[in-house]
């Protein structure tokens, strides 16, 4: 799925403030915890698993 932007991953992955690429499990793992009666309070909020990315801009 990311093999178009193998050229730029090394740039992709200095600008992320983990210093990496995220991995399919970063996002399975939000979504798991949002279908979960752990999730069972939350309304309307935002979960960005980016890596900092975010915070970075």
């Amino acid at each position: 799925m990311t093999a178009s932007i193998d050229a730029a991953r090394p740039l992709i992955e200095g600008a992320t403030p983990m210093g990496k690429f995220g991995e399919p499990d970063d996002i399975a793992w939000a979504a798991v915890y949002l279908a979960s009666d752990e999730a069972k309070f939350m309304t309307e909020q935002t979960i960005s698993p980016n890596g900092g990315d975010h915070m970075s801009q």
